[in-house]
């Protein structure tokens, strides 16, 4: 009996005790390879509602907000309440960097306002301080002066450098010093201090004591600076122990040397470098990030990236050859010649005319970056991060000055280098989309020029209306209503 004969005849035994539970594992069809479960399906299904709001709860989309599964269903009060006391707006910077011209009346009823004041009758705006109101009618303001009149003595340039030679100068400062001696105790420079002491036995000039020897060449600071056991220690040997030595070489760093109290009795070369060499992986977090299949990986394969680059060069420089000139007939006819220059005998292919339908430049979608043909969109695949502009975030009404987050409000590049005629004039994006009431679009547009019947005007505001759940209406989709009715009535 072999051992399929056995497993036969042992199938008896086996009793099927619960035969309403299905049986672990996965049923896989006749026909399927590795390939189908490999395989991307394309389009991914839709996950279920009832599993989506478990999934909102733990692992929401980027940039979306969490919600938990138990208030999946709720309707959504959250967005549109407001907490708080609502802020004011106060005036804005445009109107007081440049206010609205005033008209001539508010102009003179504003001078007759102020002209009450003492201020503005004594210091009017833009002219000098007028004192005229408090004085006497009879007094002329133009000529009258008050105070006395101060007598025009010598200049300052006399009372600095006076006109007088040095001579003269030095003998009368000779005249007057022994009166500044007397009164104020200033001698000249060198001069010695009169004591009034008796110099009938000692000449005035005189010095008490004994002479100190010194050079006026500075040797003797030069000795002091200078220690006799610096200046010698050049010229003796000097021993230290070899014990000592080996001991401060092992332990003390040195300037320029790797600390290393062992490297005597390691036997190892100085390049030897300790650890096991880790092989790096043939991909990068650039490949994980966009899924880059194993026989694109660019790590690695830098030789045969040199290969295919050095055969694409010897490609292009095939045609670099002589050729026959039966080949060349074969190739461009006499027709489609010209030549390369007036009067020249060199000929070259006519340049081909493009219609105006064509691109200025042709680009294929393999050429773009990242560029696969007939792979799969992008479009279902799931985000991470931040969004940069946070569309799912409701706008404040009044944002705050160190709030720099992106709320899709804001003026983009293109808007600051090419304005719009609109923009111009003071009227931006918000001001289109801003809800308005009925009054106001018509208004508008009677401002603008346009021409609307009641009864096409009715007709608009009813669809546009509809376009916005809680029926607001605002310039740019009444604009757009007013374009297809006028189209369906061509």
């Amino acid at each position: 009996m072999n051992l399929i004969e056995r497993n036969a005849t042992n199938t008896w035994k086996y009793t099927e005790r619960f035969p309403n539970i299905r049986r672990a594992g996965k049923l896989i069809p006749v026909g399927d390879r590795a390939k189908t479960c490999l395989q991307e399906i394309s389009p991914k299904p839709q996950t279920p509602p009832v599993v989506r709001k478990f999934l909102n709860t733990t692992r929401p989309g980027a940039g979306a907000i969490r919600v938990f599964h138990g208030k999946a269903n709720d309707p959504d009060i959250a967005s549109t309440l407001v907490h708080g006391v609502r802020s004011q707006a106060s005036i804005s910077g445009g109107l007081l960097i440049n206010p609205p011209p005033k008209t001539i009346y508010q102009q003179r009823l504003h001078q007759l306002r102020e002209a009450g004041y003492s201020t503005n009758q004594k210091a009017p705006l833009g002219r000098s301080h007028d004192q005229s109101p408090g004085l006497p009618n009879w007094l002329d303001i133009g000529k009258a002066t008050f105070g006395v009149k101060s007598p025009k003595s010598a200049a300052a340039g006399v009372i600095i450098n006076p006109p007088k030679s040095a001579e003269q100068v030095e003998t009368e400062a000779q005249e007057g010093h022994q009166s500044y001696i007397h009164s104020h105790n200033a001698y000249f420079v060198s001069e010695h201090v009169d004591r009034k002491y008796k110099w009938s036995r000692y000449g005035k000039d005189g010095r008490f004591g004994i002479p100190t020897p010194h050079h006026n060449d500075g040797r003797s600071v030069s000795k002091s600076l200078h220690w006799l056991c610096d200046t010698q220690k050049h010229n003796s040997a000097k021993f230290v122990s070899q014990r000592c030595d080996d001991f401060r070489e092992r332990t003390q760093p040195q300037v320029g040397k790797v600390h290393d109290p062992i490297a005597d009795t390691l036997k190892v070369p100085a390049s030897h470098t300790f650890g096991i060499l880790m092989r790096p992986d043939d991909f990068g977090a650039g490949d994980l990030l966009h899924s880059t299949p194993p026989a694109e990986y660019q790590r690695g394969t830098d030789r045969q990236r040199t290969l295919v680059s050095a055969v694409r060069q010897h490609l292009k420089k095939r045609e670099a050859l002589p050729v026959r000139p039966a080949a060349l007939e074969a190739l461009a006819r006499p027709e489609d010649l010209e030549p390369a220059e007036v009067g020249s005998m060199l000929k070259t292919p006519k340049t081909l005319s493009r219609p105006r339908t064509v691109q200025d430049r042709f680009v294929t979608s393999s050429s773009l970056i990242r560029a696969v043909v007939g792979g799969l969109p992008t479009t279902n695949y799931r985000m991470y991060g931040t969004p940069t502009v946070r569309t799912d975030l409701a706008a404040p009404r009044i944002k705050r000055v160190s709030d720099s987050t992106n709320y899709g409000d804001q003026t983009t590049a293109f808007d600051l280098l090419y304005p719009t005629l609109h923009s111009l004039r003071g009227v931006h994006k918000e001001h289109f989309f801003c809800p308005r009431t009925k009054e106001e679009i018509a208004e508008i547009f009677r401002n603008v020029g346009v021409s609307i019947s009641k009864e096409t005007f009715e007709e608009a505001w009813k669809l546009a209306s509809m376009r916005h759940p809680t029926g607001d209406v605002c310039v740019e989709i009444f604009r757009d209503v007013l374009k297809e009715i006028q189209a369906n009535s061509i």
